[in-house]
């Protein structure tokens, strides 16, 4: 009863072997069928086909290559558009910066207004103290301008006094002058009248160291205590009629020197002090009085 079985499921495994041994057979005539099926009824013919899918192939190559570009021109749009937004950011930063400097230099702008607001209030007060100072000036200035308007007078007047005074001491001066002149003229007459009394008292016989010494102040017109005394000469009267007028000349010039230099003096106390003359022209006053004070001696 196996045996069948054997046989039958031999037959079937050859039968399936055979069949699988035709089968490509089938499979390629199937095909060729199946496509001379379709050729038959398509309307074209197969180069058409082929044209057409060459067509459809370079459509595609040239959408694929429209598609790079465009895609090229993205990607450069792209890193255009990265750089831009490089340069922009450095741009922002820049900026930035500059904002923050800015702010600092406001800053500084800000401390340096309030110190100069405070340099103004300083400088207000100070001009405000200087504006005081300055009315307190022309106060002074118009008291001083016052008092000068009301010193001109006074000065016009010591000023015409001084002149007055200088001219009544360059008379002064040249009265001494002519007075110095005149002394000398008499100082040079005394010795002539003195020699000529020596000589008349000589003829007379009489020796100088026989007479009676008086004192100094005895002895007439200031001679010497050794001279002989005019009353003990035989001669008075030719003996002192020749000195009499010139000891009455050096009496009346002695007595005007003293008054002209008692004018000087109070010419030259009248002066202002600012002419710096001081006594200097009343400091030449002693002279004259020596000069006739040695005449009379």
């Amino acid at each position: 009863m196996v045996e069948p079985i054997l046989y039958a499921s031999l037959g079937a495994l050859l039968a399936a072997l055979a069949g699988l041994l035709f089968l490509p057979v089938f499979w390629r005539r199937a095909v060729r069928l199946t496509t001379k099926r379709l050729i038959d009824r398509l309307p074209i013919s197969a180069g058409e086909i082929v044209a057409a899918q060459d067509r459809l192939r370079a459509e595609h190559a040239m959408t694929m290559r429209q598609v790079e570009r465009k895609a090229e021109r993205t990607m450069g749009d792209a890193t255009r558009d990265r750089v831009e937004s490089a340069r922009a950011r450095s741009t922002e930063l820049g900026h930035l910066a500059d904002i923050a400097d800015l702010r600092s230099q406001i800053d500084l702008l800000v401390a340096e207004g309030a110190r100069m607001r405070g340099e103004r209030d300083k400088s207000g007060e100070e001009a405000a103290a200087a504006y005081d100072a300055l009315k307190e000036a022309r106060a002074a200035a118009d008291a001083a301008a016052r008092d000068l308007q009301a010193a001109r007078p006074d000065a016009s007047a010591a000023r015409r006094a001084t002149e007055q005074a200088r001219v009544e001491s360059s008379a002064r001066e040249a009265e001494i002058r002519a007075l110095r002149d005149r002394l000398a003229a008499v100082s040079g007459q005394q010795p002539a009248a003195r020699q000529a009394q020596t000589s008349s008292a000589r003829a007379d016989g009489k020796s100088p160291a026989a007479r009676p010494h008086l004192p100094r102040a005895e002895t007439p017109f200031g001679g010497s205590a050794d001279e002989p005394p005019l009353a003990a000469s035989p001669q008075p009267a030719a003996a002192v009629t020749a000195p009499l007028p010139a000891a009455a000349e050096l009496a009346e010039l002695r007595k005007r020197l003293d008054e002209v230099a008692d004018a000087i003096v109070e010419a030259a106390e009248t002066e202002e002090p600012s002419r710096g003359r001081g006594l200097s022209e009343p400091a030449a006053l002693p002279e004259p009085l020596r000069v006739a004070e040695r005449a009379g001696a």
